[in-house]
């Protein structure tokens, strides 16, 4: 087999690859549909209030997920599964 037609054979076996493989697994990566939770908190002057706890309870399972504010007042709570969440 000359070198030409070896390297179009590797070619279409690359794009096999990806065309059949990798969507189902991109795909699949998608199926775990977390969401996110983020703010600011600020007193009543508007200033930020750095270091605060902020805290997410899931009322199905019970489980809590927390974050702390940055200096400037901002956070982020990350990777929660789908439920109607409250603070506590």
């Amino acid at each position: 087999m000359s070198r030409l037609r070896l390297q179009a054979v590797a070619t279409a076996c690359v794009a096999v690859f990806f065309v059949l493989i990798a969507p189902p697994s991109r795909a699949f990566a998608q199926g775990a549909a977390l969401g996110s939770i983020s703010g600011r908190v600020v007193d009543p002057s508007q200033a930020p209030v750095p270091a605060a706890t902020v805290t997410a309870v899931n009322d199905r399972t019970g489980a809590v997920s927390s974050a702390a504010t940055t200096a400037e007042g901002y956070y982020a709570i990350r990777f929660l599964p789908p439920a109607f969440t409250r603070s506590p």
